[in-house]
């Protein structure tokens, strides 16, 4: 390797590469409106009501969102929004924090490979571990390629998630815990805690990492000890106060358990889709986690949380659901890599990158547009509804709600009310969560309740409120 190369800058590349990779396929899809209403539409309205006085509420859930799911970071893109309200500013944030997962893996993975001081002497008892220089061509390895992960490619093919927001956080935070910068440390984990209230595991394995491998136990102890309590209070006290009476949207998720009998569990938890996948998140950090198998095991309880749910997508951790499993296995591939051998021959080490190259490439599900659209339709939707207030009740079809979504009151075209201004695609994608008994008899309720069609393109269609 060229002594004149850092290898910080291939980790800086590759961030570049994917901000520019997934920030056009995101935009792209959002112009051939192609971005699902779950789950873009449904951000874009709290962030909307966030940044308008309507505080963190949404048409899609009937109680503070907080109580749903705890993420009050959603304040930065509402004031960001507040410039100019688009959901495609969703889909670049989103872009950017998958990118910026590559240097902050980078600087933690780098970290993480040096072995605590014992006695005045870098390593641990018993082992070497890399270089100085191989440390950091090792965290490059594993860390350029991350963000072209498959299970990060599902994260961006899935839209918007602060979770997303959070990774890069959580691993900055390990990075300056490792350093001694306590009070930088702290700062990056109480935001990434902001994010959603899974983030206080993430934390906590962080907090101990720091404990057995930082500088100072104490204020290791402290942050694991405070991620800990955060998310405990956050999911049993302050969210189902918020709901109120509202039964969360994720119970039905994990509702089959109460009368689950231990076979019924023992057959989700082998679900093997789901262990391929975790497999191929393993492979991709070249096996290193399967070097320090007890702290491989932190990635167990998110796994399992994963394969034990209801939720389609989940136990097979597509779309946003791999990402907290991220935290515990790069900790984990750290760890492990101190128990190389030493020196790595300089091939041995780019090998490393290959794993998730090729599983990226194979088996991830970017880039590229849906073949079905490649016209753009974005501006065709605007220039149709032109006539559509501002601040109107509207029901849309599913394809154009991130578009339509920036207002206090957005329903999906089946849950049409009288007072509904109506948005109709007639080709856009209806996904399996679309009742489709349900939007057709709306269709065919329109014309007879005394609305006017205010626009009809050939494609889409606007439609008054009834009774004109």
């Amino acid at each position: 390797m060229n002594g004149a190369l850092r290898p910080g800058v291939l980790p800086l590349a590759a961030a570049a590469a994917a901000a520019t990779l997934f920030g056009w396929t995101l935009l792209s899809r959002a112009d051939a409106l192609l971005l699902p209403a779950y789950d873009t539409a449904f951000f874009q309205q709290v962030v909307w009501n966030a940044g308008h006085g309507g505080g963190f509420s949404s048409s899609f859930f009937p109680a503070n969102f907080l109580g749903l799911h705890f993420e009050p970071l959603l304040a930065v893109p509402a004031l960001l929004e507040r410039l100019s309200a688009d959901a495609r500013l969703l889909s670049l944030l989103n872009a950017l924090a998958i990118a910026a997962t590559a240097p902050a893996a980078y600087l933690f993975l780098d970290a993480v490979t040096l072995p605590r001081a014992v006695g005045g002497v870098p390593g641990e008892a018993g082992g070497g571990g890399p270089s100085a220089r191989g440390r950091g061509w090792l965290a490059a390895a594993l860390a350029a390629p991350l963000p072209f992960w498959s299970a990060l490619q599902e994260a961006a093919r899935a839209g918007f998630h602060t979770e997303v927001l959070a990774l890069p956080l959580v691993l900055l935070a390990g990075w300056a815990g490792l350093r001694g910068r306590w009070v930088a440390c702290w700062a990056l984990a109480i935001v990434a805690l902001l994010a959603k209230e899974d983030q206080g595991y993430a934390v906590a394995v962080v907090g101990a990492l720091l404990f057995f491998h930082g500088p100072s136990r104490l204020p290791a102890a402290g942050l694991a000890g405070v991620a800990v309590s955060w998310g405990v209070a956050i999911e049993y006290a302050v969210m189902p106060a918020l709901r109120g009476s509202v039964v969360s949207q994720v119970d039905s998720y994990y509702r089959w358990l109460h009368a689950a009998s231990a076979g019924q569990i023992a057959h989700a938890l082998a679900n093997p889709a789901g262990w391929l996948a975790f497999g191929g998140m393993v492979a991709c950090l070249a096996g290193l986690p399967l070097l320090r198998p007890g702290w491989l095991t932190l990635a167990l309880p998110p796994l399992a949380a994963d394969l034990l749910s209801a939720h389609g997508p989940q136990p097979e951790l597509r779309l946003q659901y791999a990402l907290p499993l991220v935290v515990p296995l790069l900790v984990a591939a750290g760890l492990g890599a101190r128990r190389l051998p030493e020196p790595l021959p300089a091939a041995s080490i780019a090998g490393m990158s290959v794993p998730a190259l090729v599983l990226g490439v194979v088996v991830g599900p970017l880039p590229g547009v849906d073949v079905m659209h490649p016209t753009p339709a974005l501006a065709r939707l605007h220039a149709c509804t032109a006539r559509l207030p501002a601040t109107a009740p509207t029901a849309a079809d599913d394809s154009t709600a991130a578009a339509l979504a920036s207002r206090p009151v957005l329903r999906l075209l089946p849950d049409a009310r009288p007072g509904d201004f109506a948005v109709v695609d007639r080709s856009g994608r209806l996904p399996d969560y679309i009742s489709r008994p349900d939007r057709n008899r709306v269709l065919a309720d329109l014309p007879g309740q005394g609305r006017r069609l205010l626009c009809d393109d050939g494609r889409f269609q606007l439609w008054g409120p009834a009774g004109g």
